[in-house]
């Protein structure tokens, strides 16, 4: 059995009771040289303007990922933090919901799906994520190779 985190491991051999000779963790893994290259202009529908800065997330936009709360979370910042959401899913209107009543429309922005991270996630100061549940998440690896900080819960193997 192939699992990619430690948390599945864990699991594989704990409750799912697997020999341990028939368990191999495989982490997830990217291209690092295209992460590390600086972002492309133009590849995101949302325009960075001077003095702004950007917390951004790539995400499906799933009740799990707890993005109104991201958003409610931005409200508390000054008026340069923007939020920029990448991704698409049913709770779009609950985001957007979110940052109205939170009165900071204006400062997030849901661009969709994004093609191709690598040539976005540059973009951003800072990487979030809000997950109430993961196991090894892509977008933590590729914030990293980025040279992002990272904002995250104790959740799977982010820790």
């Amino acid at each position: 059995m192939i699992v990619p985190s430690a948390g599945l491991e864990q699991i594989a051999l704990g409750p799912w009771a697997q020999p341990a000779e028939k368990v191999l963790r495989i982490a997830n893994g990217i291209d690092t040289a295209a992460f590390a290259a600086p972002p492309v202009p133009g590849a995101l529908r949302v325009v960075k303007r001077p003095g702004e800065h950007w917390i951004g997330t790539l995400a499906g936009l799933r009740p799990v990922k707890q993005l109104p709360l991201l958003v409610r979370a931005i409200a508390e910042l000054p008026d340069i933090w923007h939020l920029v959401i990448c991704g698409e899913g049913p709770e779009r209107d609950a985001i957007r919901a979110a940052a109205e009543a939170a009165e900071i429309s204006h400062r997030v922005h849901l661009p969709g799906a994004i093609a191709d991270p690598a040539q976005v996630i540059g973009m951003f100061d800072i990487f979030a994520l809000s997950s109430a549940s993961e196991q090894f998440p892509l977008s933590v690896v590729e914030a990293m190779a980025a040279g992002l900080p990272v904002a995250a819960p104790d959740v799977g193997d982010i820790r």
